[in-house]
């Protein structure tokens, strides 16, 4: 338990813990906590209450620069999204990040970020890490394409395309060596502020330090969890599609408060900031109090906020989201091959 007088500071130091929650450049960090004893305690706490998982926990150690080279095949949002994070977080040189792109445009476009652009499948044989990022429709070609160009030794193979199986991966590849070093990963759009949430499973041809990279590379945008491929789909409907319910959510709140007279910018404000808030607060409390009991701190006998409640249970506010998540699951069931 922590004492009272530690949790207000830690509350009061709001900014300092979520900077402990998500990826940050450590030099920034540990400067602000390494001057101040009371932070030094604080963020032993946030360590404790905030990465819980063994794979977040692998995130407040991973701040080597990895002497690896990245190419990605695809470059639509999603992969400058994880370029940007990567080489912001120190996590590699910008100089080591390669993009596969034949649009003229788009070459530009990578070029002028300051990331290496080539045309040829023959200018992967060069690097150490392939990231398949094209529509999942296109990903059995792109692998097909590859397969004389990217080495079982050499080249760890990194999928963020939906609906693809490691199995359905690694046949693509080649058929004949099922145990190639693949990962599958399923990032979010939060990523493009590097608070993204990742899922990843691994493939049997996977090493431990392929394991340390994933986690090094996805926690450079966010948070990283590893599951079991079976649990991939349930996991990225919460974190993948997550995002679109909540934004649905931020939608609904504003249209409320505009409907009871709230100028549109103000009820924007506010639904973001509470939204913001609420989560802060239910990190740092994560594994000491349940959900049900931060709702019920809000929720006064004949108050304002029971009778919200009890109007969301009318309308099957709770159920929807359940339902939602099930479809979402079912969806990516479907769509898995």
């Amino acid at each position: 338990m922590i004492p009272p007088l530690l949790l207000n500071s830690l509350l009061s130091r709001k900014a300092i813990i979520l900077q402990h929650s998500v990826p940050c450049k450590k030099k920034r960090r540990l400067a602000a906590v390494d001057s101040d004893p009371v932070l030094l305690a604080l963020c032993s706490c946030a360590r404790i209450l905030v990465h819980s998982s063994p794979v977040c926990a692998a995130e407040t150690r991973m701040t080597a620069t990895l002497d690896k080279k990245i190419a990605f095949i695809g470059a639509g949002v999603m992969a400058f999204a994880l370029a940007k994070g990567f080489v912001d977080s120190e996590r590699v040189k910008k100089e080591q990040v390669y993009m596969l792109v034949r649009n003229e445009t788009k070459r530009s476009l990578v070029e002028d970020l300051g990331y290496k652009s080539f045309q040829n499948i023959a200018g992967l044989a060069d690097v150490d890490i392939v990231v398949i990022s094209v529509k999942p429709q296109d990903a059995v070609q792109v692998l097909c394409d590859i397969r004389m160009v990217v080495d079982k030794e050499k080249h760890l193979l990194i999928s963020i395309c939906a609906g693809l199986s490691l199995d359905t991966l690694a046949r693509a590849l080649d058929p004949s060596a099922l145990n190639r070093r693949i990962c599958r990963v399923m990032p979010n759009t939060p990523s493009q502020v590097a608070r993204g949430v990742s899922v990843f499973a691994l493939g049997e041809g996977c090493t431990d330090e392929d394991r340390v990279t994933v986690e090094s590379l996805m926690t450079a945008v966010g948070s990283c969890y590893r599951v079991q491929e079976k649990h991939i789909a349930a996991a990225g409907a919460i974190s993948g599609s997550g995002p679109a319910f909540i934004f649905t959510l931020l939608e609904a709140l504003s249209d409320a408060g505009v409907k009871n007279g709230l100028p549109r910018k103000l009820a924007q404000d506010l639904a973001l900031d509470m939204v913001e808030g609420s989560a802060a607060l239910a990190r740092v409390e994560f594994g000491r109090r349940h959900f049900a009991e931060l709702k019920d701190q809000v929720t006064s006998p004949g108050g304002t906020t029971i009778a919200g409640i009890a109007a969301l249970e009318r309308w099957g506010f709770r159920n929807a989201i359940i339902q939602a998540i099930d479809a979402t699951t079912d969806r990516a069931k479907d769509l898995d091959c």
